[in-house]
């Protein structure tokens, strides 16, 4: 991990400090999709009589792989 961060601090011409700091950054302020979702549903109105139908049948999951 530290080789991967020191070489793409090099290839963007800083520091691996200066590096971290900017991937903190970016992540700190991206815009959670949650609230993209919900500012967009609120500005056309909301989607609070949006019909839900029942499910008749049950659930599925993926069986996860173990992550390496």
């Amino acid at each position: 991990m530290k080789a991967k961060l020191a070489a793409q601090a090099k290839l963007h011409g800083r520091s691996m400090e200066a590096e971290v700091r900017e991937i903190l950054t970016r992540a700190a302020t991206r815009p959670n999709i949650g609230l993209a979702l919900l500012q967009a549903a609120q500005s056309v109105g909301g989607v609070d009589e949006l019909p839900v139908p029942e499910r008749a049948d049950s659930a599925r999951y993926e069986k996860l792989l173990p992550v390496e």
